[in-house]
């Protein structure tokens, strides 16, 4: 059965275009405004739809005010459509929102690309949660650390994550309860505990393997999860803000 995806684009000649993209992976349902979306997303027979794509200027309203509306919970993953000039600045302060920021104009290969790699993440994080699941394996450009401990987190799961970059660095983080309680190089580093998190946050490609038969054998890290994802992200951005000034040397 195809995943169900809720796209909204006023642009009538554009969604026909991105809809065509999505032949053969997805069905298409018109969200057109926010109360359309919203009246489709409450009155599904059957399965929700697994992935919202929205345009960030709506009819009635903005991207951000249908995110608000909409349930809390275990909602679907929300890719947001955006003009390449507008709002760059409240983007980027809202961009924890969104799964994932695509800007105008995008090709029909592209937009397919993403909405692929959004429904695997989708898939996976489903799989993670699963009480019968003993092991879960998968490539980090489908699921990076950020989304591997916020399930773990929220699903209160005890396991390891053996986690390996493209250059073969690997490290194990183990959690308890959802709480990590120790990280680790293998072989064994200078460095343990919330360092080896927040550099393991940065990866982007490789693979990674969660164990949900391992339970933590010592305590390195004593922050939460959540500050752990926090601070990663803020340094990550102190990061990515110093390589952009120093490009203008």
């Amino acid at each position: 059965m195809s995943a169900r995806v809720l796209l909204l684009e006023p642009n009538s000649r554009l969604f026909a275009m991105l809809s065509r993209s999505l032949d053969g992976i997805a069905e298409v349902q018109a969200g057109g405004g926010i109360d359309r979306a919203l009246d489709l997303l409450q009155n599904q027979n059957g399965e929700p739809p697994e992935l919202i794509v929205s345009e960030y200027c709506l009819p009635d309203g903005t991207a951000m005010d249908l995110v608000k509306a909409l349930p809390e919970g275990d909602r679907p993953p929300f890719i947001l459509l955006a003009s390449r000039p507008m709002l760059m600045d409240q983007l980027r302060i809202e961009r924890h929102v969104f799964d994932e920021i695509l800007l105008k104009p995008i090709l029909a290969a592209d937009f397919r690309e993403r909405v692929e790699h959004a429904l695997r993440r989708r898939r996976l994080r489903r799989q993670m949660s699963s009480t019968e699941l003993s092991t879960l394996k998968g490539r980090l450009e489908d699921l990076n650390l950020v989304d591997l401990l916020q399930g773990l987190e929220i699903g209160g799961k005890t396991a390891g994550i053996r986690i390996s970059n493209a250059d073969g660095r690997t490290a194990v983080i183990d959690l308890l309860q959802g709480q990590v309680r120790d990280a680790a190089w293998v072989p064994a580093g200078e460095t343990e505990g919330d360092a080896v998190v927040y550099e393991a946050l940065q990866w982007r490609s490789g693979r990674f393997e969660v164990d949900f038969g391992r339970t933590p054998a010592r305590t390195t890290v004593t922050s939460s999860t959540q500050w752990l994802l926090l601070e990663g992200m803020r340094l990550l951005d102190e990061g990515r803000m110093g390589m952009h000034a120093g490009s203008g040397d």
